[in-house]
């Protein structure tokens, strides 16, 4: 299962069409709060990825991954922002926005386990 946390409906409408194409299971949220409330009654299906905005109302993209992965160690996390406020990890993949989706799309597919 993927993840997507985005505020702004139009991206996030984006990334839910590529998701569906893909055939590939996910859930939508628009800020980390409402992430963090719901996968609390999660216990069946871990993420495998998150596909996380950086500058998000209320708790940031960075302080949410950073959580979530204590709980989901193996979950893989794609940033994106349209600045660097905060900096992601240096390890980790970013995407500037606006991005392409289909290089949005072959990172998705790195980024699963096989």
């Amino acid at each position: 299962m993927i993840i997507i946390v985005e505020d702004n409906p139009v991206m996030r409408s984006n990334l839910q069409r590529l998701l569906q194409m893909m055939h590939l299971p996910y859930l939508c949220f628009a800020s980390a709060e409402e992430t963090l409330t719901h996968l609390n009654g999660l216990d069946d299906d871990t993420p495998a990825l998150l596909l996380c905005d950086i500058r998000l109302p209320g708790m940031n993209g960075i302080d949410l991954s950073e959580e979530l992965r204590q709980r989901f160690p193996a979950m893989q996390v794609i940033y994106f922002s349209e600045g660097f406020s905060p900096a992601p990890p240096d390890d980790s993949v970013f995407f500037p926005k606006p991005f392409r989706l289909d290089r949005m799309r072959q990172t998705i597919l790195e980024s699963l386990p096989n």
